[in-house]
């Protein structure tokens, strides 16, 4: 695809929120290129994340599906940048918002059948992850067709604990279609909280914590 040129298919942004979002997010999503000739935006409120991810891909029009967290921050061509990828689900990179804000990108755990943080990752390149946060991630069509309804699940175990949340259940029965997940970590967005958390705030952070003298493990 050349930069510049309209996709003849229609895309939908499915943005989950609890009510108003912040002002620098709404000034950002007014910004955003969408590089498809037709778009339709859906926003359901108030919701719980998993039933509002449901509504959005139970009522999207589109061929592909843009899910965009109201508290992160994307650059403006963040939809340009994740379709040219040409793969079926693929992510931008953004980091947690409470300490020690690791990134929103996941390993297979060893232990448990959970999820590790994949912490230290290639800069600027798009690499395959186990699982991901669902913030800024564009998914077509056919995998939701694919795996079929309910796409999102908080499920629980023992004592009615979460065992795993709904972007890693999503992740999950997409791998067990046999769809691999990637993340470019060149597309790095802002994370609201009390700062707002960028890529380089996770570098400082880091070397704080992780020195480079110290063996690093994963």
């Amino acid at each position: 695809m050349t930069r510049g040129t309209m996709i003849d298919k229609m895309l939908t942004i499915g943005i989950p929120t609890y009510g108003q979002v912040d002002p620098s997010f709404a000034v950002q999503l007014r910004l955003l290129q969408v590089p498809f000739k037709t778009f339709q935006v859906l926003n359901p409120q108030n919701m719980q994340v998993d039933e509002a991810r449901n509504f959005i891909v139970d009522k999207m029009q589109g061929d592909y599906l843009f899910f965009l967290d109201s508290d992160v921050i994307p650059p403006i061509d963040a939809i340009t940048r994740l379709v040219e990828h040409k793969k079926d689900i693929v992510c931008g990179l953004y980091f947690q918002k409470q300490s020690p804000f690791f990134p929103v990108i996941f390993n297979k755990s060893e232990a448990g059948g959970r999820y590790d943080v994949k912490m230290w990752y290639e800069k600027n390149k798009l690499i395959e992850v186990y699982s991901a946060g669902l913030g800024c991630c564009l998914i077509k069509r056919e995998v939701f067709e694919k795996i079929g309804a309910p796409w999102f699940k908080f499920t629980t175990g023992w004592g009615e604990v979460m065992r795993e949340s709904e972007d890693h259940y999503f992740f999950r029965r997409a791998r067990e279609k046999g769809y691999k997940i990637y993340c470019d970590t060149l597309i790095t967005c802002g994370h609201m909280g009390k700062e707002m958390m960028t890529e380089p705030m996770w570098e400082m952070m880091r070397e704080e914590a992780f020195p480079k003298n110290k063996p690093i493990t994963n």
